[in-house]
């Protein structure tokens, strides 16, 4: 132990310069390759409508759903800023600017408390600080305000090592101007009059206490604390200086209070918004937040004086605001790891003993082990920022967390430019409906000469807009009655944003009223058919309603013309825009070439198993599936889809057991539930399965697969009526579903009410007999229902009807089953 304390020693010199250094890298690489955000283009967008004009813009332009609603545009100085930026050198000169203002932040937070702390404990709690931080290292007026925090911070402490005469020129002055800055650059300026009151009745406690009294000290104290809250009155004006006047005071408490529920509609779109405890965080989050909040608790803990009080009642806000919204957990993790880094004091009872005899050996021992902590602190640090800056250059993950360098550079098809130049050059009529993760990316580019349905900005769609996009993409009824309101004829989905439109999209991909009238290797638009121009309908990629297979060959040969570095990003999403459009060949093909790529990305192994199951091929299903749960046995996804097919091919124990797995890995997806009722019923466990299948609705009451499982259950079970509304539930948001119809219409058949049956089933009938003369081809599905909608109608004397659908199933070979 002793000659490793010798040779450790040795190189502390040397640690001591290449820890910080590593961790430099570390943060550069975090950095250059957060994913670029798409907020940054609606600054860009509201930053050239300022130059062009000349002025603030006060009422909402941008959008259909909220224009001419207010709109507080506290970054507006920030924004002309970055417009005249791009216009200068670009893009890239704006990315570059905020890398460079990301890692001065950091290097700032590393040059405190050089005179007392090690430099290795110093780089440690940096490193800290932007691991926690690393999914919000991205442009944005965030690193300005961050920034100014900082410098928030350092004033007020300053302040009170001040006398009085600087201390009114910091408190007074300085900080009142900086203020001044800050609410022209972000609403986040209210945590500099908060820090100045905590501070101020901080200052007030302390003059009222033993030890103060004591010293004397306590007038002095007390006429601080009225300079830092005569402070605060003067940064209350100073807030009054900016384009919106009052109104710039309640934006930041409508945003943290949220009285409109805004914060819970953002929570279900985008990641940023959702609780910090609501899952979804990264592992070395986690650890970075918890080691920051015990350092910096550990020196506020410590510390005596002044100014202990007001950082815990800063650091509690700040942590209360990223307990709501994760977006605020990085000015939190900075404040942290600024508290962390103040000079503590040592207490006397810290003093080494020289007492000679026995115990200078020890005493000795006990010295080099102190002396030799940091030089530890600073080798754990060198291999954590060598791992950091190794995963985040070369991403394993999947989706990927990082992105090639520089992240600032637009990479090729991140965002759907082609499919927004198609729109705009169409000269299509009415308005467009699109994802709102490319929302700020299509108001930048159509520059307010055609607006957008809405974006990620909070003010302007407090209203409503927000709860009406999000039922419009869950829900193919409540998108068309959107469409009608809107008067929306065009739909632009990015095929990344395809998971989250599925419902969407296999509303449009079934014909109807909608056509795919172009298609690229990063979006799809869609057109209403009134709209489709002739022109437009001869270049259509498919026929309205056709297969969406035959694109693979001409997408794929796009890909290849237009390559792209990094992870395949766009062959895995053209694959989920095949799956959630229904057509799983195309799924598999995409699948296959992303796995190319990526042959260690479980996501892929799951989604290609999904696939080959909706194509029938179960046993290539089951090895994809089992591939992925090989290589992640945490996600329970592919144990539960392994159980769903061992359940449907009747091998009850090899379903046990992968469900409970899944059960074991944390799925508690709707879909998972309603297999581990269907499961619980095989088994004879008729009120495991009941609860299941409820606890499954709970979950999600608008999944058809779910809602069927639970009808089926009750109508087995003598349920009638209950059976019968969870149907309806089925087929009032798909009309036209066959088993919904043939299920309900057999339950009322066996009741005794035929005629009620043939009319629930003669519409979806004539759905199943179109759909069949089109492709030459029945589903399962419609080859039952027609079978039962024939029976019913024979039983009704319409024996015309009952040939009609028995000729369908017969134009493939079909043939009715024998009547009951």
């Amino acid at each position: 132990m002793k000659e490793r304390s010798v040779l450790l020693s040795r190189f502390r010199a040397w640690i001591n310069v290449t820890a910080p250094a590593a961790v430099l890298a570390a943060i550069a690489a975090l950095v250059l390759t957060c994913p670029l955000d798409d907020r940054l283009f609606t600054h860009l967008a509201a930053g050239d409508r300022i130059l062009e004009r000349h002025g603030v813009p006060h009422t909402e332009e941008f959008s259909y759903t909220a224009y001419g609603l207010p709109w507080t545009d506290l970054s507006w100085l920030y924004q002309a800023g970055v417009a005249g930026v791009r216009r200068m050198g670009g893009l890239g000169a704006v990315g570059g600017l905020h890398a460079v203002a990301w890692v001065v932040l950091f290097a700032a937070l590393f040059a405190r408390g050089r005179r007392f702390v090690p430099a290795p404990c110093r780089a440690a709690l940096v490193l800290a600080a932007a691991v926690g931080c690393a999914p919000w290292l991205r442009p944005g007026p965030e690193v300005v305000s961050w920034g100014l925090l900082l410098l928030a911070l350092l004033l007020l402490e300053r302040a009170g090592d001040e006398e009085a005469l600087r201390r009114r020129v910091l408190v007074w002055g300085v900080l009142p101007g900086l203020v001044l800055l800050w609410v022209n650059l972000h609403q986040a300026f209210l945590l500099a009059l908060l820090a100045t009151a905590f501070f101020a009745v901080d200052l007030g406690l302390e003059s009222f206490g033993r030890g103060a009294r004591a010293s004397g000290r306590s007038t002095a104290l007390m006429v601080a604390a009225a300079d830092l809250a005569f402070s605060v009155a003067l940064q209350c004006g100073a807030t009054l200086l900016n384009p919106f006047g009052a109104r710039a005071l309640r934006l930041p408490f409508d945003t943290v209070l949220d009285p409109l529920g805004a914060n819970a509609l953002l929570g279900r779109i985008f990641d940023d918004w959702r609780p910090l405890l609501s899952g979804g965080l990264g592992t070395p989050q986690w650890i970075a937040f918890g080691l920051l909040l015990l350092a910096a608790a550990a020196v506020i803990l410590w510390r005596r004086g002044p100014g202990s009080l007001a950082e815990a009642a800063l650091l509690l806000l700040l942590l209360a605001m990223a307990l709501r919204s994760r977006r605020h957990l990085p000015p939190f993790l900075i404040a942290a790891a600024f508290i962390a880094l103040r000079r503590r004091p040592a207490r006397r009872s810290e003093a080494p003993p020289t007492a000679p005899g026995d115990n200078a050996g020890a005493t000795a021992t006990g010295v080099m082990a102190a002396a030799n902590a940091p030089a530890w602190v600073g080798v754990a640090c060198l291999v954590v920022a060598i791992g950091i800056s190794v995963t985040a250059l070369r991403p394993s993950g999947w989706p990927p967390a990082t992105r090639p360098t520089p992240s600032f550079l637009l990479a090729t098809d991140e965002f759907p430019d082609v499919a927004a130049r198609f729109v705009d050059g169409a000269n299509l009529p009415g308005q467009v409906f699109h994802s709102l993760n490319v929302s700020g990316s299509l108001l930048d580019t159509w520059k307010r000469d055609r607006h957008i349905f809405a974006d990620e900005r909070r003010e302007p769609f407090q209203h409503g807009v927000l709860r009406s996009w999000l039922e419009a993409v869950g829900d193919a009824e409540e998108f068309e009655r959107a469409a009608d309101k809107y008067q929306i004829t065009t739909i632009l989905w990015p095929h990344r944003d395809a998971g989250r439109g599925a419902v969407l999209l296999r509303h449009l991909a079934a014909g109807g009223r909608w056509q795919l009238a172009s298609i690229d290797t990063a979006a799809s638009v869609w057109v209403r058919e009134d709209a489709m121009s002739p022109a437009l309908a001869r270049d259509a990629p498919v026929g309205r309603g056709a297969p969406l297979a035959p694109l693979v060959p001409a997408l794929t040969a796009q890909l290849a013309a237009r390559p792209r570095r990094g992870p395949p990003v766009r062959e895995a999403d053209l694959a989920s825009f095949f799956a959630a459009a229904g057509d799983p060949a195309g799924a598999e093909a995409f699948f296959r070439l992303a796995i190319d790529k990526a042959p260690g990305a479980p996501p892929l192994w799951l989604g290609l198993g999904e696939a080959l199951a909706a194509r029938g091929d179960r046993g290539g299903a089951r090895d994809a599936l089992d591939r992925a749960d090989r290589l992640d046995r945490r996600d329970g996804r592919a144990s539960a889809a392994l159980g769903r097919l061992a359940l449907e091919d009747g091998d009850l124990k090899e379903a046990r057991r992968r469900l409970d797995a899944a059960a074991r890995a944390g799925d508690e997806r709707a879909s998972t539930l309603a297999a581990r009722g269907r499961l619980s019923e095989r088994e004879e466990r008729l009120d495991d399965a009941r609860a299941l299948l409820a606890a499954a609705i709970r979950s999600d009451g608008t999944d058809p697969e779910v809602l069927l499982a639970a009808a089926g259950f009750e109508g087995r079970h003598g349920d009638l009526e209950k059976a019968l509304s969870l149907y309806e539930r089925v087929r009032s948001r798909r009309p036209d579903d066959p088993v919904a119809a043939a299920g309900a219409a057999t339950l009322l058949e066996g009741a005794g009410r035929a005629a009620e049956g043939l009319d629930i089933a003669r519409g979806p009938a004539q759905g199943a007999a179109s759909r069949a003369a089109v492709s030459g081809q029945v589903s399962p599905e419609d080859r039952r229902l027609l079978e039962v909608a024939a029976r019913l109608a024979r039983q009704a004397g319409e024996t015309e009807r009952a040939e009609e659908w028995q000729k369908a199933m017969g134009a493939v070979g079909g043939s009715l089953t024998p009547e009951r």
